[in-house]
């Protein structure tokens, strides 16, 4: 009679808590979760121009340090899905631009085959007369070319072109 209220108790969880992929296939959560990631979130407009810098703006631009922000999905999904959440956050604390970006998968609470996207870094607020005109003349990349990308700030550094249009691929023959 116990090992019957037993597992009932974790068929329970598991149904109510929205894991019931713990005992699926490696392969089956992967492709839930690319399938999941696949279109890209929209952008508030006031939000595409919002910088983002893997360390530090370029030499010269001057910013205030305001506050650590984070920013972490409760189950899995994709990092670009969440940035804008991120950049909500930033703006509450003032932050005109975020420095020390980084965004990962994170084990949750099920540490076995469950990872959830988790985004933070540190809100800044330029000094008067010095926000870059051009994020990625800075050393950053906007929110609309990370999410349109689904690639890193320092990637739009070794991207010939604008940050908002990046390079095309060559033509294969």
């Amino acid at each position: 009679m116990k090992s019957f209220n037993l597992v009932n108790a974790v068929v329970s969880c598991i149904v109510l808590c929205g894991t019931a992929n713990v005992f699926a296939a490696p392969e089956a959560v992967s492709a839930a979760a690319s399938s999941a990631a696949t279109p890209a979130p929209s952008v508030p407009v006031e939000d595409e121009n919002f910088c983002f810098f893997d360390t530090r703006p370029n030499e010269g631009l001057q910013y205030t340090t305001l506050k650590a922000v984070k920013y972490g999905k409760g189950t899995f999904g994709s990092v670009r899905q969440i940035l804008p959440d991120l950049v909500r956050r930033a703006k509450a604390q003032g932050g005109e631009a975020i420095i020390g970006y980084t965004g990962s998968q994170r084990f949750g609470f099920w540490p076995w085959r469950l990872t959830r996207p988790v985004v933070r870094g540190t809100a800044i607020r330029w000094a008067e007369g010095q926000k870059p005109s051009d994020c990625q003349a800075a050393g950053g990349a906007s929110l609309a070319w990370i999410v349109k990308n689904d690639l890193a700030p320092e990637k739009a550094q070794s991207a010939p072109g604008s940050a908002e249009e990046p390079a095309e691929e060559p033509a294969k023959e």
